[in-house]
């Protein structure tokens, strides 16, 4: 089984470069970024500028093992760029119902002024 290319190894590739490495077809991509961004020119630096949310969205449908690969190609992209690196699949904790309830401390009567 071959392992997935690393991030940094995918942000040093040019836009073929790295669908190649990830073995996704350049049409494929094309699709993809068609989906999102509508008709402009498939390109690497405006995939990495694209949201975390409006991506998930367009992965929703594809196969855990191809998420998997566009999540790789969108953070190499904003590795290259800069931004700061953001797990697509990543679910912040659900915040817990407080239990413990805070109850004000009642003063006794004989020590009440």
């Amino acid at each position: 089984m071959r392992m997935m290319p690393s991030v940094d190894e995918l942000a040093g590739q040019s836009l073929i470069g790295a669908l190649q490495l990830l073995r996704i077809e350049e049409a494929s991509f094309a699709e993809l970024f068609a989906a999102i961004c509508g008709p402009t020119p498939p390109s690497l630096q405006i995939f990495g500028l694209l949201s975390a949310e409006a991506v998930q969205r367009a992965l929703e449908p594809k196969p855990r093992d191809q998420k998997r690969k566009w999540a790789l190609l969108w953070r190499a992209a904003r590795r290259r760029q800069g931004l700061p690196d953001q797990d697509l699949f990543w679910v912040p904790p659900v915040a817990e119902p407080a239990t413990r309830r805070f109850f004000a401390y009642k003063v006794p009567k004989s020590r009440r002024s």
